[in-house]
């Protein structure tokens, strides 16, 4: 069990490029936080739209912005709030999504309730078009503790906004793999779920906001962080074959929603020579393959709506 009290203090990582539409309704969701000793590390990561504008309306000294010369990408905005953070737990907030009121407050009475194995204690999301405010779907969380071989099979925790972490982990870990263009969370849970156990807050506390401007919404940086962390982690794909077949079939998807008919081709082989005893491969190559001869236009509507039956196509179709 950890020793919280009122002086535990939390630090707040936001990295923020060309969100002065967003952040707002971000920060309005920290301050109202119904747990209140925190500190607030805004990176900007060489925004070019009105942000600094923004953020000189929140008059807090809880807030701390920070800049970098250049754009280097969202794990190294992550990266350079963690090397300035003061507090003992770590929270990520993207800036165009939003906290609950209780979000930090359950989180830490968790902490409190909880094994000393535990680091890292994620809460339920749901998706919202940024559009309309349509909610699309509500995650809850169902997995604690050792979720290292449940993790290797794909994202089981979802947004990067949901988590609070010891911040002595992160360092242990090294932060955010700067390498990777999108799938940084899938990549840190895996790290993390080496050196600790998982708890949760069975509860939607984030609001995760869906717009095609999202950083991971980009088709080609999902493709190419999803490849990375294959190749990180292959030596230990090698036991979960059915994991990295199933990765395969996601690359599939991307591939035919970008249009690299070839490429797509190549995951479809490379999934049956993973998995070739899983039937249910073979049912969506064919599917795949039928695809792949249709023109691209077809095939981003056949995953449109794909959507109806399975929410999570939501996520192939961002920046597509």
């Amino acid at each position: 069990m950890e020793n919280i009290t009122k002086n535990t203090l939390v630090s707040i990582v936001i990295p923020a490029y060309n969100t002065a539409s967003f952040i707002g309704r971000a920060l309005k969701g920290v301050l109202s936080q119904t747990y209140q000793n925190f500190e607030v590390i805004i990176v900007d990561d060489c925004s070019t739209d009105n942000l600094a504008g923004v953020l000189s309306t929140f008059n807090d000294k809880r807030i701390h912005v920070y800049h970098h010369a250049v754009n280097r990408g969202g794990s190294a905005a992550r990266n350079t709030g963690i090397s300035h953070t003061k507090g003992e737990y770590v929270a990520f907030l993207d800036s165009d999504d939003e906290w609950l009121p209780t979000k930090l407050e359950k989180q830490l009475k968790v902490f409190q309730s909880s094994s000393s194995e535990v680091g890292m204690v994620y809460t339920g999301w749901r998706w919202i078009k940024g559009k309309d405010g349509i909610i699309i779907q509500y995650k809850i969380p169902a997995h604690r503790g050792n979720l290292h071989q449940l993790s290797l099979s794909g994202d089981c925790i979802g947004s990067m906004s949901t988590p609070l972490i010891k911040t002595v982990l992160l360092h242990t870990i090294g932060g955010f793999d700067e390498k990777l263009p999108a799938r940084q969370d899938w990549d840190l849970w895996l790290r993390l779920s080496k050196i600790c156990m998982f708890d949760f807050v069975h509860e939607v506390l984030v609001n995760y906001y869906v717009h095609p401007e999202s950083i991971s919404g980009k088709n080609l940086n999902k493709i190419r962080g999803t490849e990375i962390v294959i190749e990180k982690y292959h030596d230990e794909f090698k036991s979960m074959p059915s994991a990295l077949a199933g990765h395969y079939i996601v690359l599939t998807i991307l591939y035919l929603i970008d249009g690299n008919v070839t490429k797509a081709r190549e995951m479809m082989r490379k999934s049956i020579q993973t998995d070739p005893r899983n039937w249910k491969i073979y049912w969506k190559n064919l599917v795949h393959i039928t695809l792949s001869i249709l023109p691209r236009p077809v095939r981003i509507q056949f995953f449109k709506t794909m959507r109806f039956i399975n929410k999570d196509f939501y996520w192939f179709l961002l920046g597509a």
